[in-house]
Parts: structure tokens; sequence; C-alpha cells
């Protein structure tokens, strides 16, 4: 029994399989140059822009809008490489008829799961790592502080661990790899895009109807909770209620005529969830992993 994650056998088979590729180097180096050419391609278009001219736009807003556009961009990149790192963790284990002798180790199916999920975080880690250098340009500017980048990186790290955790879980149910990552982008897709779309549309509705000039509050919060479910929108709202109100982890909302509320920040709420849906997600692919043995 592995005394800690590092100590697992499959964290261990898979991180070595994986970094003696020249694939992960070849991955890493696509990101960061993607990155980097985002980078420069999106400021000089903010400098040379009339509407964006140095004399109308502060260096506070030209750092804020760099460090949320790269940021941006992370999350776009995170999102399609890390589902492809699990999506075929354990399909690929029976496409390859190496399945069964993983199993007759005796691993547990919970060591199992977590030997996959941690070696694709770790992978995930290193895509974070590489790009704090280029979220750091903001500093040069000014807008942005080191309490954002953390939080931007902690907003991160859970996108990768509920994007590694669905990936998990339809891999353990598919036999196929194709199969289970068509599945894992579909089911995310409506997770980071569908729930907050749907959200936008009910507070247009409610807003446009001539009897609710005025979305109510529980229909207010309700869509909070939704657009908390894209990480992007989440850490914009932060990022906002942040610079109005200096605080990072509450701040006041008032509904029309409604009574003012103290609500938490968007983050902690993208947390909570992503966090939740995490470990459903995993415990389902450990069951399941299971099931498949009994």
């Amino acid at each position: 029994m592995a005394h800690n994650v590092w100590d697992n056998p499959v964290t261990r088979k898979e991180l070595r399989g994986r970094m003696r590729t020249g694939l992960a180097f070849i991955t890493l180096s696509v990101y960061a140059a993607s990155l980097s050419l985002f980078l420069v391609g999106f400021y000089a278009i903010l400098v040379d822009a009339n509407t964006f001219a140095p004399s109308t736009y502060s260096t506070e807003e030209l750092g804020g809008s760099l460090f949320g556009a790269v940021v941006g961009l992370e999350m776009v990149l995170i999102g399609f490489t890390v589902p492809n790192l699990t999506a075929g963790a354990v399909s690929g284990e029976r496409e390859r008829q190496t399945y069964d002798l993983l199993r007759v180790t005796l691993l547990p199916a919970h060591t199992l799961i977590l030997g996959k999920l941690t070696a694709a975080l770790g992978y995930a880690g290193l895509l974070l790592v590489v790009a704090v250098p280029l979220q750091s340009v903001a500093f040069f500017f000014g807008g942005v502080n080191a309490v954002l980048i953390w939080l931007s990186l902690w907003m991160m790290a859970l996108e990768a661990l509920l994007l590694a955790s669905v990936g998990l879980y339809f891999s353990s149910r598919s036999k196929r790899t194709f199969s289970a990552k068509a599945l894992t982008y579909v089911a995310l897709a409506f997770l980071v895009l569908g729930l907050p779309l749907a959200g936008g549309w009910v507070m247009t509705m409610r807003a446009n109807a001539p009897a609710y000039q005025m979305p109510s509050v529980w229909v207010t919060l309700v869509v909070g909770v939704l657009v908390c479910f894209n990480p992007a929108l989440a850490l914009l709202l932060t990022y906002s209620l942040y610079t109005k109100s200096s605080s990072l982890f509450l701040f006041s909302y008032t509904a029309g005529n409604g009574p003012t509320l103290t609500l938490p920040s968007p983050w902690i709420v993208f947390s909570v969830l992503y966090l939740g849906l995490a470990a459903i997600f995993l415990g389902l692919a450990v069951r399941r992993v299971r099931r498949v043995e009994g």
C-alpha cells in the first residue's frame, strides 16, 4: 500500500512513460510559444489600435488586459490538453491489453485511479509553471498584484483537477479511447459553456419580461452560480469585484429594491463547485473500476 501519492507505482509509471517521450516536451514548447506569441500580438494590438492608444489607455488597464488575456488563453489550452491526458488512461490500458496485467498486481481501484490522476496533474502543473513568467509581465504595467496571480493559478489548478477527473470517469466506463474522449469533451462543454450560457439566457429573459424589469434575488443567485461554472468568467467577476471593493472573499449585492446581501466571491463558489464535482467524478470512476473487477 502506498504511503502517499508519490509512492504510488501507477504515478511513477505514468510520469516516467510520459516524460521519456518527445511528445511531452513538444507539447510544453508549443504551449509556451503559443502563449508568448499571443502576448506579444495582443500587446501590439492594444498599443497600436486607436481606441487603445496610450494617451487614453492607462498602464494599469494595459497590465490588467494583458494578464486577463494570457490567463484566458491558458484556461482554453488547459481545457484541451488535460482531458486528453486522462480520457485514455484506463481505456488505453484495455486497448493495449495491459489492463488485466495491471489488475493482477492487486492494486486497489482507488490507487489505480489516483495514480493516473496524480500523473496527469503533475504534467498540468508544468504547464502552469511555464506560464508564470508570462503572467508576471503584467507587473511591469501595474493593475495586477501577486494575490491575483496566485488566485489565477489556484483556479487553473482546480480546472485541471475537474477536467482530469471527468476524463478518468469516462475512460473507466469506455472500452475505446475515442469514445471516452468524445464523451469527456461533450460533458465538459456542457459544464463549462452550457450551464453559464443557460444562466445568461435566464437572466436576459427575466430582465426583458414585462412583469419582471429586474431579476429576483433567487434567480440572480442561481444565475451567479451557473456563471461560476466557467473559470474565465469566475475569475473575471472576481477581479472586477476585487478592484471595486478590495475584498477577495465577500462582497455586497443588492437586487433591485431587495435587501442587500453579503455573498462569497465568485472564486469561492467556483472552488466549491469544482472540488465537489471532481470528488464525485473520481468516486464514480473508482466505483466503475471496482464493478468491472467484480
